[in-house]
Protein backbone atom coordinates (compact mmCIF):
# COMPACT_ATOMS: atom_id res chain seq x y z
CA UNK A 1 0.00 0.00 0.00
CA UNK A 2 1.23 3.54 -0.73
CA UNK A 3 0.21 4.97 2.19
CA UNK A 4 -3.91 5.29 2.61
CA UNK A 5 -6.98 6.25 1.56
CA UNK A 6 -6.35 9.25 0.10
CA UNK A 7 -3.91 7.20 -2.63
CA UNK A 8 -6.69 4.34 -3.05
CA UNK A 9 -9.62 6.18 -3.84
CA UNK A 10 -10.94 6.59 -6.90
CA UNK A 11 -9.29 8.84 -9.71
CA UNK A 12 -10.76 12.24 -9.28
CA UNK A 13 -12.61 12.06 -5.99
CA UNK A 14 -12.04 13.77 -2.34
CA UNK A 15 -11.19 12.12 0.74
CA UNK A 16 -11.19 13.53 4.14
CA UNK A 17 -10.92 12.93 7.95
CA UNK A 18 -14.25 13.91 9.40
CA UNK A 19 -15.57 13.37 13.22
CA UNK A 20 -18.47 11.59 13.41
CA UNK A 21 -21.12 11.55 16.28
CA UNK A 22 -22.04 8.80 17.51
CA UNK A 23 -25.69 8.44 18.83
CA UNK A 24 -24.26 7.07 22.19
CA UNK A 25 -24.80 10.94 23.01
CA UNK A 26 -20.51 11.38 24.31
CA UNK A 27 -18.16 9.40 21.49
CA UNK A 28 -16.83 11.67 18.18
CA UNK A 29 -15.48 8.95 16.17
CA UNK A 30 -12.70 9.63 13.50
CA UNK A 31 -14.13 8.80 9.83
CA UNK A 32 -12.52 8.81 6.80
CA UNK A 33 -14.78 10.00 3.76
CA UNK A 34 -14.38 9.69 0.08
CA UNK A 35 -16.63 11.21 -2.69
CA UNK A 36 -17.16 9.59 -6.13
CA UNK A 37 -15.71 11.73 -9.06
CA UNK A 38 -19.96 12.53 -9.43
CA UNK A 39 -21.12 16.07 -8.76
CA UNK A 40 -24.45 16.35 -6.90
CA UNK A 41 -26.13 14.29 -4.66
CA UNK A 42 -24.85 10.37 -4.50
CA UNK A 43 -25.77 7.36 -2.84
CA UNK A 44 -23.20 6.94 0.39
CA UNK A 45 -22.10 3.40 2.15
CA UNK A 46 -20.85 3.15 5.83
CA UNK A 47 -18.23 1.03 6.08
CA UNK A 48 -17.78 -1.07 9.54
CA UNK A 49 -14.86 -2.90 9.98
CA UNK A 50 -14.21 -5.93 11.91
CA UNK A 51 -12.53 -6.76 15.36
CA UNK A 52 -8.91 -5.52 14.32
CA UNK A 53 -10.49 -1.65 13.71
CA UNK A 54 -9.19 0.05 10.24
CA UNK A 55 -5.45 0.16 10.62
CA UNK A 56 -3.10 -1.89 9.16
CA UNK A 57 -0.20 -3.95 11.47
CA UNK A 58 2.51 -1.71 10.26
CA UNK A 59 0.96 1.05 11.86
CA UNK A 60 -0.70 -0.26 14.90
CA UNK A 61 2.96 -0.99 15.51
CA UNK A 62 4.19 2.23 14.79
CA UNK A 63 0.71 3.88 16.67
CA UNK A 64 0.04 5.23 13.38
CA UNK A 65 -4.13 5.45 13.62
CA UNK A 66 -4.94 8.20 10.40
CA UNK A 67 -5.69 7.91 6.83
CA UNK A 68 -2.09 6.74 6.02
CA UNK A 69 -2.28 3.91 8.26
CA UNK A 70 -5.50 2.67 7.04
CA UNK A 71 -5.57 -1.29 5.94
CA UNK A 72 -5.10 -1.90 2.16
CA UNK A 73 -8.62 -3.99 2.58
CA UNK A 74 -10.15 -0.90 3.48
CA UNK A 75 -9.57 1.29 0.86
CA UNK A 76 -10.39 -1.40 -1.37
CA UNK A 77 -14.00 -1.35 -0.08
CA UNK A 78 -14.01 2.71 -0.58
CA UNK A 79 -12.03 2.53 -3.83
CA UNK A 80 -14.52 -0.05 -4.60
CA UNK A 81 -18.24 1.90 -4.01
CA UNK A 82 -16.55 5.13 -4.83
CA UNK A 83 -15.87 3.78 -8.30
CA UNK A 84 -19.04 2.36 -8.76
CA UNK A 85 -20.37 6.19 -7.96
CA UNK A 86 -21.32 5.92 -3.85
CA UNK A 87 -19.74 8.01 -1.41
CA UNK A 88 -17.86 5.99 1.15
CA UNK A 89 -17.31 6.49 4.54
CA UNK A 90 -15.08 4.18 6.90
CA UNK A 91 -16.07 4.69 10.78
CA UNK A 92 -13.71 3.94 13.60
CA UNK A 93 -15.69 2.81 16.48
CA UNK A 94 -12.03 1.78 18.17
CA UNK A 95 -9.81 5.10 18.36
CA UNK A 96 -11.28 7.48 20.91
CA UNK A 97 -12.57 4.62 23.19
CA UNK A 98 -9.27 3.41 24.23
CA UNK A 99 -9.22 0.45 21.44
CA UNK A 100 -7.06 2.02 18.53
CA UNK A 101 -5.62 -1.73 17.80
CA UNK A 102 -9.11 -3.78 18.01
CA UNK A 103 -9.04 -6.11 19.97
CA UNK A 104 -7.56 -9.70 19.98
CA UNK A 105 -9.20 -12.77 17.56
CA UNK A 106 -11.43 -15.35 19.61
CA UNK A 107 -11.89 -13.06 22.80
CA UNK A 108 -15.68 -12.98 22.06
CA UNK A 109 -16.07 -13.69 25.98
CA UNK A 110 -13.58 -11.13 27.10
CA UNK A 111 -14.69 -8.69 24.45
CA UNK A 112 -14.34 -5.18 25.79
CA UNK A 113 -18.40 -3.47 26.49
CA UNK A 114 -16.94 -0.06 24.87
CA UNK A 115 -17.15 -1.43 21.26
CA UNK A 116 -19.86 -3.99 21.76
CA UNK A 117 -21.31 -4.53 18.60
CA UNK A 118 -24.94 -5.16 19.58
CA UNK A 119 -24.93 -1.95 22.19
CA UNK A 120 -22.60 0.29 20.79
CA UNK A 121 -21.25 -0.12 17.47
CA UNK A 122 -25.32 0.20 16.07
CA UNK A 123 -24.91 3.47 17.44
CA UNK A 124 -22.01 4.21 15.33
CA UNK A 125 -23.65 2.98 12.65
CA UNK A 126 -26.91 5.23 13.41
CA UNK A 127 -24.74 8.18 14.19
CA UNK A 128 -23.12 7.96 11.15
CA UNK A 129 -25.75 7.95 8.96
CA UNK A 130 -26.95 10.79 10.63
CA UNK A 131 -24.45 12.84 9.95
CA UNK A 132 -24.07 11.69 6.61
CA UNK A 133 -27.91 13.08 5.96
CA UNK A 134 -26.40 16.18 6.94
CA UNK A 135 -24.22 16.73 3.94
CA UNK A 136 -25.12 18.38 0.95
CA UNK A 137 -23.51 15.66 -1.22
CA UNK A 138 -25.25 12.62 0.26
CA UNK A 139 -28.50 11.19 -1.12
CA UNK A 140 -30.15 11.35 2.25
CA UNK A 141 -32.62 8.41 2.06
CA UNK A 142 -29.72 6.46 -0.28
CA UNK A 143 -27.32 4.99 2.71
CA UNK A 144 -26.65 2.01 2.99
CA UNK A 145 -24.66 -0.22 5.66
CA UNK A 146 -21.72 -2.33 4.83
CA UNK A 147 -20.01 -4.56 7.56
CA UNK A 148 -17.68 -7.00 8.02
CA UNK A 149 -15.99 -9.90 10.64
CA UNK A 150 -17.46 -7.87 13.79
CA UNK A 151 -18.52 -5.03 11.54
CA UNK A 152 -21.37 -7.44 9.90
CA UNK A 153 -22.37 -8.35 13.81
CA UNK A 154 -23.13 -4.51 14.18
CA UNK A 155 -24.75 -4.13 11.08
CA UNK A 156 -26.78 -6.47 11.83
CA UNK A 157 -27.79 -5.32 15.04
CA UNK A 158 -28.00 -1.78 13.44
CA UNK A 159 -30.50 -2.75 10.54
CA UNK A 160 -33.74 -3.03 12.53
CA UNK A 161 -35.28 -0.14 12.37
CA UNK A 162 -32.88 2.63 10.85
CA UNK A 163 -31.01 1.42 8.24
CA UNK A 164 -33.12 0.58 4.87
CA UNK A 165 -30.05 -1.30 3.01
CA UNK A 166 -26.75 -3.48 4.72
CA UNK A 167 -24.10 -6.25 3.29
CA UNK A 168 -22.45 -7.92 5.81
CA UNK A 169 -19.15 -10.21 4.88
CA UNK A 170 -17.68 -12.70 7.20
CA UNK A 171 -14.38 -12.95 7.63
CA UNK A 172 -11.27 -13.48 5.32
Amino acid sequence: MTGGFTDAIAPGADAVQVDVPSTDGVTALPGYLGRPAASGSVPTVVLLRGRRGLYSEAACDAERFDAAGLDARHTMWATFWQQRGYGALLVDSFARRGYSKGFEKDSYASRPPEVSENTVRLLDAYGAATWLRSQSFVAARRIALHGWSNGVMATLWAMWPKTRAAIGLGPK
